[in-house]
Formats: C-alpha cells, sequence, structure tokens
C-alpha cells in the first residue's frame, strides 16, 4: 500500500475516528500518524493492522507530507481535514477494509442505517459531547436537530414514580418536544409508552447491537417506536451484548443527545446516577424529582449544583427545558 499525505498528531479518539472513516469508505488510503502520544501497543497494532504507517516523532515525517495535527486530542481538526478531502483515495483496498465492507453492506440490507460523525446527518446535540461515537447505528427516522429530553429512572418502578414519568412524557409531547430514553423495563418502558400515546416522537438509546433488543420482551414497543417516526439507536455494533460497560457508555450517548435529563425516580446505586452525572459534565440540564433528592444522598448532593432543577410538578420541568432552549439559541446568535 502506498504512502499517504497525512500525518497526525492524535490519541485513541482521533485513532478511532480515522479508522471509522477508513471503515465506512469516507477514504480508504491510510494515513501518516506520527505514535508520539499512542503509548499503548495495542493502539500502534490496530494502525499497523489497517495498513497504516506510525513513526516515533516529527523528525520522520517526509517533506511534503500534510500534518493534520499539531497537539494531542485535537480529534476535530482530523475530522475536518477528512471531510474536506485531504486524504487520498486509495490503489488497493486493505483486507481488514474489504472485511469491514462486506460486514456493513450485510447489516445495512437488514435495514439499518450507519452514520458517521462526518456526515452531517448526524445528530447536533450528540456531536457535541466528547463521547459522541464515530458511528451512530440506527433504525427509524434519525434526525439532525431533535430537542429531545431524557426521561428516565430506576428499572424497579412503583406505581408513583410510573404516574409520575407518564405526566413527564407527556407534558414534554405537549410541547413538540422528543422523549428520550432506553427502552429498559420501568421508568424506560413507561415513558416511550406514554409518549406513542400521545403521537409524539420518542427515541431510544441502547446498550446493545442494533440486532439485538434488551429486555427481549420490549421488541413489541421497539417496533412501535419506529413505526411511529421514532428512533432506535445504539453506538455498537451488531452482535454487541449489554453488559455492566456497555450500558454506562449508552447512558453517556444518551445524555448527549438530549437537552436535558428528567430522573423520575432511583436508588442510592442506580445506573440512572451515572446519567446524572454526565448530564452535569456535558453542561446539559439536570432535572430531578424531589423523591430522587429525598431517597439518594448523590440526588441531595446534585440538588445544590448550578443547572439543577429540584421538579415538583410537570411545569417545573417545562419551564427548565424552556430556559434551556433560550439559551441554546442566545449562544448560537452570539456566534
Amino acid at each position: 500500500m502506498a504512502e499517504r499525505a497525512g500525518f497526525c498528531f492524535g490519541v485513541k479518539r482521533a485513532v478511532d475516528a480515522i479508522l471509522e472513516a477508513l471503515t465506512v469508505g469516507e477514504t480508504d488510503r491510510a494515513v501518516w500518524t506520527i505514535g508520539m502520544p499512542i503509548h499503548n501497543p495495542q493502539e500502534v497494532a490496530r494502525l499497523r493492522a489497517m495498513g497504516l504507517r506510525v513513526a516515533k516523532d516529527a523528525s520522520e515525517v517526509p517533506p511534503g507530507v500534510k500534518v493534520l495535527i499539531r497537539a494531542h486530542g485535537e480529534s476535530r481538526a482530523v475530522l475536518d481535514e477528512l471531510r474536506g478531502g485531504a486524504v487520498e483515495l486509495p490503489l488497493g483496498p486493505d483486507a481488514l477494509v474489504e472485511a469491514a465492507r462486506q460486514d456493513i453492506s450485510k447489516w445495512l440490507a437488514t435495514g439499518m442505517t450507519i452514520t458517521s460523525i462526518l456526515d452531517p446527518a448526524y445528530p447536533t446535540t450528540l456531536a457535541e459531547v466528547r463521547e459522541a461515537p464515530a458511528l451512530l447505528y440506527a433504525e427509524g427516522t434519525l434526525r439532525q436537530h431533535d430537542l429531545g429530553v431524557c426521561v428516565v429512572g430506576t428499572r424497579r418502578l412503583d406505581d408513583a414514580g410510573a404516574d409520575v414519568a407518564r405526566t413527564v412524557a407527556a407534558a414534554l409531547v405537549g410541547q413538540g418536544l422528543t422523549v428520550v430514553s432506553g427502552l429498559a423495563a420501568g421508568t424506560d418502558t413507561v415513558a416511550h409508552e406514554e409518549a406513542l400515546a400521545r403521537g409524539g416522537r420518542t427515541v431510544a438509546i441502547m446498550g446493545t447491537g442494533i440486532d439485538s433488543t434488551f429486555p427481549a420482551g420490549n421488541k413489541d414497543l421497539r417496533r412501535r417506536v419506529v413505526s411511529a417516526g421514532g428512533l432506535v439507536a445504539t453506538q455498537f455494533p451488531p452482535g454487541t451484548h449489554g453488559s455492566r460497560i456497555t450500558f454506562p457508555m449508552r447512558n453517556a450517548v444518551m445524555s448527549g443527545y438530549g437537552l436535558a435529563t428528567v430522573v423520575v425516580a432511583a436508588g442510592e446505586h442506580s445506573g440512572t446516577r451515572i446519567q446524572a452525572r454526565k448530564a452535569l459534565d456535558h453542561g446539559r440540564g439536570l432535572i430531578l424529582t424531589e423523591r430522587v433528592t429525598r431517597e439518594t444522598t448523590w440526588g441531595a448532593h446534585y440538588a445544590h449544583r448550578p443547572g439543577v432543577t429540584v421538579a415538583r410538578r410537570s411545569q417545573d420541568v417545562l419551564d427548565a427545558v424552556s430556559r434551556l432552549i433560550e439559551d441554546r439559541q442566545a449562544l448560537a446568535l452570539r456566534w
């Protein structure tokens, strides 16, 4: 394979972005990569396996080779360069790239879509966070601009919590907002069902591959989400099973997709706590019911943080979301 016209100082995120671009055919030629911040031998091996040349430092950059990145972590620059066509097209397919193409063709034949973060159709809010996946696997209607609010909570939801979840989801639909949740049992199921019952749009962010549904009992709910014009999406490729690793990763992506996260009910050690923390990390709104602040120490702690709203009624949720939308619009006008 011939040498390529690009050098990259990059960390794992930048490497992943390049490899994903190679995989989906944005470009099939290897990118020159300086391995200075890539200390992990496994990452170097990944690059070499894809036909990339890895150099130890800038002194090995041949004359005339374009430098894509000059500092750690500047993965956005890589994406911009790739989008601008800075990397040349291939002379011949690498065996691993060809295998990836065959997998993708098989997946697409099932009706799923695969959207690169380089694609203009990629959800804008999700693209803002550092956990945004390079590829988004989906079924249903993907929207670039989707004003959504996450409604999450315990899987062991009691009647009182279910009533709150329904009330919140109905209020969001009434304002033309998308109800975002995780297709899990309990709170997620109630939120999705209420959104559908009210004729609204709902999005399910999963912690498994797109070819799986967890729990299996929600297969019909998933089908109805898609048929109603909603979306089922995941960062994980087909064949990925849910685990203690994938579900927290899903929570981070769900937080990034939404403008805010509403926590209906949760336990002290609930996975919902992860999404609450991520919402604050992402600069999203975090809305906790009074019950969460009473029944969890983390809820009581977060209640006093900037950007957190303690909701006593559904109107408190809507007011908080309205302020977030206004703030985003004002920020966009400044730029």
